[in-house]
């Protein structure tokens, strides 16, 4: 069989497993060439919300020295808070057993060493719980950083959940991974967040009033998504949104034939094809799959069709697109997860319930590594991931804009 004109290379006599090992070293979005009709068919609508300047928001150009910091009116929330010398047990994240305990399939055998769903406890007057979700194809480990600095400086409980088929030994190609099994892990990580709260402690004991707890929700890329969609329908989530590159619309043109793709029967088709590949999952990241499966990719696109839709009608009434207060940080050079979606989100929101760290071009920050404190290394010390140069001052930034606002 001849391939003449295709979108992976030259013209090549090969076979079905050729054009497979093609798909898998280039990516599956090089078959979006061949996806026009389904494209014309169905690109997302552009969001009725007039876009603000950028300056108006409570914004941070991290290439500058002189970083503003938000002003907290009284230090008891931050200079008061838990540090990690201070607090010796708080500096490590423990696995989260009743989170592998209840989903059917899930055990500690299965999951690879340190992707586990983990969790830091705080003190038990504490009534404020962060969700913090990782992105397609990686692991709870993403966030660790993030959680540990959270729960130090603020003195909060941290969740970590492990979305369905990922971090796992064996991945199965992805194959039983859906959006409605994703939004069951969201679900019971706040269901479990709000009992933290409510259950009695030693120093809080059972009969006591109880303060009603407060409930952040946010992740990277692939999780700042579910974040957003939990926040526009739970309202428990009364806390702060905390969206780190997140995933609310893919980059230009190329993005957007992606989103049809994923959204199209093509993309369950090739899935379907490429089933017995999914070995090639596993590689050096230890943290990390390899590549994005399509079969997880198309929840995700179903999903930021779903907030599209919903942010359609909040804006067409008139409303803030979300009622919590929103922390975000992106890069503009962000390839996989345009910057325009957070725009739009944050110029559909009251200025003084947004705090936007934007990174530049030349600040070391392109999508995953925006919530990484140290590099990511192979077994033999290969950096695969470099750290976010400018985190510590990021977390500086998110928890002033926390706890002034929750």
């Amino acid at each position: 069989m001849r391939y003449a004109n295709n979108p992976f290379g030259p013209v090549v006599d090969g076979s079905i497993s050729w054009l497979k090992s093609r798909v898998l070293r280039w990516g599956w979005l090089g078959l979006l060439c061949a996806s026009e009709a389904v494209v014309a068919a169905n690109l997302p609508a552009a969001l009725p919300v007039k876009i603000q300047a950028l300056n108006s928001f409570q914004q941070h150009d991290t290439a500058q020295q002189d970083v503003r910091l938000r002003a907290v009116n009284g230090s008891s929330t931050v200079a008061n808070a838990n540090t990690e010398a201070d607090n010796p047990a708080q500096q490590q994240a423990e696995i989260w057993r009743d989170y592998i305990s209840h989903f059917d399939g899930l055990s500690s055998d299965a999951i690879r060493p340190g992707s586990e769903p983990r969790l830091f406890r705080a003190g038990p007057d504490a009534d404020h719980v962060v969700i913090l979700i990782h992105g397609l194809s990686d692991s709870p480990y993403y966030m660790e950083a993030i959680g540990r600095h959270l729960h130090q400086t603020l003195g909060v409980h941290v969740l970590l959940p492990l979305l369905d088929g990922h971090g796992l030994k064996v991945p199965n190609g992805m194959r039983q991974v859906t959006l409605e099994r994703w939004l069951a892990n969201v679900a019971f990580a706040v269901d479990y967040a709000a009992s933290m709260v409510a259950t009695p402690t030693e120093s809080v004991p059972a009969g006591a009033a109880r303060k009603n707890p407060t409930i952040s929700i946010g992740g990277l890329s692939t999780g700042g998504t579910l974040g957003t969609y939990q926040a526009l329908n739970d309202a428990r989530i009364n806390g702060s949104v905390l969206l780190f590159a997140a995933a609310l619309k893919f980059p230009g043109l190329r993005g957007a034939m992606q989103e049809a793709f994923l959204r199209s029967d093509w993309a369950r088709r090739m899935d379907r094809w490429l089933e017995g590949d999914e070995a090639a999952l596993i590689g050096n990241n230890p943290y990390r799959y390899s590549r994005i499966d399509i079969g997880s990719a198309m929840p995700l696109a179903q999903l930021m069709r779903r907030i599209e839709q919903q942010l359609q009608t909040i804006a067409k009434a008139g409303e803030p697109l979300l009622q919590q207060s929103v922390f975000i940080a992106h890069s503009e050079i962000d390839e996989t997860a345009a910057i325009a979606g957070v725009d739009r989100l944050a110029a559909g929101l009251p200025v003084e319930r947004v705090e936007f760290v934007r990174y530049k071009s030349g600040d070391g920050v392109r999508h995953a590594n925006v919530v990484l404190a140290e590099p990511i290394e192979s077994a033999d010390g290969e950096v695969l991931e470099k750290a976010n140069p400018g985190f510590a001052q990021m977390m500086e930034i998110a928890q002033r804009f926390m706890a002034a606002t929750d």
